[in-house]
């Protein structure tokens, strides 16, 4: 840089009236990659005024506005002082540091992603961790977020990051850990996987994204199904299944269920069964009201096998669910008419096929039920996702009427399909356990 160059940036800096020009030339530089085009300056200033009047020997007194050319304004510098100056220089010198293009501050970028995404990468051991880091690469859908965050603040992303690929490495667990557990075996803290901060928010959307699920996870049922899908949950207490008419055993052959009384039997009791033996064998009824559940305990002497989720069906009924369709179980399942209760029968009925039955939900059971409760539209929606073929006359009805009926109103066709049905599965008083 010439001496001169450095004189004029000295002098602009000193100089009243060139910050508005300098500032604009930079920004100009930083566009176009080189020195060229102009600016234009409105309200101009009496200080502006008389240095653009210094540098281009002509009167500006009358003009609010300016048009100022880079490249006549270096030329105009020859003719003062400043000969010899380059205005690239000039333009280095006042910013006090290398002035970076736009694509410059672009390619930069980009090879910071680079090595930063590629830093993170190196930490992925397990298949789940390498899919996350992929679909970040790629910007798939859902990782609009991570790179917004590295955008804002690499440095607080990266730590984010390294504790969600360490636990990603380790996922999903052989058995069930509580979520406080888990995330201090990971990162020391036990609230460092809470939805409520950045880090849990960020554990969800990685869960998500390599569960190959459609539909984002929205509601607090569903986040805590989708970290139950990887061996987390929140609570193995308040996570239940009711249940009655069957009896169940661990592998020490310590009794956890009593055939004949009526239990909530949470998920911390669940894990541990080895066994079980019911009166009526192969067949269980499963229903998500839990009045409708308590009249059915008290409608039968002999106690068949009889499940209540309690509205959504926790991880806990759906792991006893599991050992009884693996042992042979038949599992018949109805639940109310609206779309939350469609939604759930149409889940269930993917998840174990010809294991289970859709039961009571004909036509003639929506009417029978006397539907008469309104269906808010934003409820309707999700309809749409309503495609099991045996649930398509109760959603038309629901469409067309916009009312839902429930449980309770048919609880006497609960009682007479039972009855009919045990008949067909008794067995012996002695009953038969079987392993599980």
């Amino acid at each position: 840089m010439n001496i001169k160059s450095k004189e004029a940036a000295a002098y602009f800096h000193e100089t009243r009236g060139f910050e508005r020009i300098m500032s604009g030339f930079i920004k100009r530089y930083r566009s176009l990659g080189r020195i060229g085009g102009s600016i234009r300056l409105e309200t101009l200033t009496s200080n502006e005024k008389r240095v653009l009047e210094q540098v281009f020997r002509r009167s500006f007194s009358q003009k609010q506005s300016a048009r100022i050319n880079l490249l006549e304004f270096e030329e105009s510098l020859c003719k003062t002082k400043f000969e010899g100056s380059v205005l690239m220089e000039i333009l280095q010198a006042y910013h006090g540091s290398p002035i970076l293009t736009h694509e410059e501050v672009k390619s930069i970028r980009l090879s910071a992603r680079a090595l930063f995404f590629s830093e993170i990468q190196k930490l992925c051991e397990s298949p789940l961790a390498k899919k996350f880091m992929q679909a970040v690469l790629d910007k798939e859908k859902g990782t609009l977020r991570i790179h917004q965050l590295f955008e804002k603040d690499f440095h607080t992303l990266q730590k984010l990051l390294e504790n969600v690929i360490k636990a990603l490495n380790i996922l999903p667990t052989q058995e069930f850990i509580l979520m406080p557990f888990f995330a201090s075996s990971v990162t020391g803290d036990p609230h460092a996987f809470d939805l409520d901060k950045e880090q849990g928010k960020l554990l969800l959307k990685a869960m998500y994204i390599v569960s190959d699920r459609e539909v984002e996870p929205y509601t607090a049922e569903e986040k805590n199904e989708l970290f139950e899908e990887f061996g987390i949950t929140k609570d193995d207490i308040a996570n239940y299944i009711s249940v009655i008419g069957i009896d169940a055993f661990d592998s020490n052959g310590n009794q956890l269920l009593l055939s004949n009384v009526a239990l909530n039997f949470p998920l911390k009791e669940v894990v541990k069964v080895s066994s079980v033996s019911s009166r009526f064998r192969k067949v269980a009824f499963v229903v998500e009201n839990s009045g409708v559940f308590s009249r059915l305990c008290d409608s039968f002497a002999e106690k068949p096998v009889i499940l209540c989720t309690q509205g959504q069906v926790k991880l806990a009924g759906l792991l006893f669910m599991n050992k009884l369709v693996e042992n042979g179980y038949r599992l018949y399942y109805s639940g109310d008419f609206d779309p939350e209760g469609l939604q759930m029968a149409q889940r269930l009925k993917y998840r174990y096929k010809n294991n289970l039955i859709i039961w009571r939900y004909a036509y003639e059971d929506y009417n029978e039920s006397k539907p008469s409760k309104p269906v808010e539209e934003s409820r309707i929606a999700k309809l749409n996702s309503i495609e099991e073929e045996a649930l398509i006359a109760i959603k038309e009805s629901i469409l067309n009427h916009r009312l839902a009926g429930y449980q309770e109103q048919i609880i006497h066709l609960y009682e007479l399909d039972i009855t009919k049905i045990i008949k067909l599965f008794k067995v012996n008083e002695a009953g038969h356990i079987f392993m599980i």
